[in-house]
């Protein structure tokens, strides 16, 4: 995936919104301004990814049964293998802030589209 449209994604799903200008406000918290989409840095800073992956981690284990379950069959070998509770220590434990942020950019699509779809999370 192109590093513009996974850190698109995360925006998204940090709360973020886009103008028909391309602009994009809140971004981070305690923005005031606006950001352009290639200065996003979700992908190269984890004082970007942490916060993500914070809210990522509160909301999927606050989440019912049911929805966690369709997100994980998503990676159904892995759980199979590490088990149900080493999904998000995975991330924890990554060398690469690109692994973390390709984990995260999926979380964040899934969740995206499950917003978009107004399921009742």
């Amino acid at each position: 995936m192109d590093t513009i449209e996974g850190n698109k994604i995360i925006a998204i799903f940090m709360g973020a919104h886009e103008n028909p200008e391309n602009r994009w406000y809140n971004v981070r918290k305690g923005d005031n301004g606006y950001r352009l989409a290639k200065d996003f840095e979700y992908h190269s800073s984890w004082d970007w990814l942490i916060p993500a992956h914070n809210k990522a981690r509160e909301l999927f284990l606050n989440l019912p049964k049911e929805i966690r379950r369709d997100f994980l069959q998503s990676y159904k070998t892995y759980i199979e293998s590490h088990g149900f509770h080493n999904f998000f220590s995975t991330f924890e434990n990554q060398y690469t802030i690109s692994s973390c942020w390709h984990k995260m950019v999926d979380f964040a699509k899934w969740y995206n589209d499950l917003s978009i779809n107004k399921v009742n999370i």
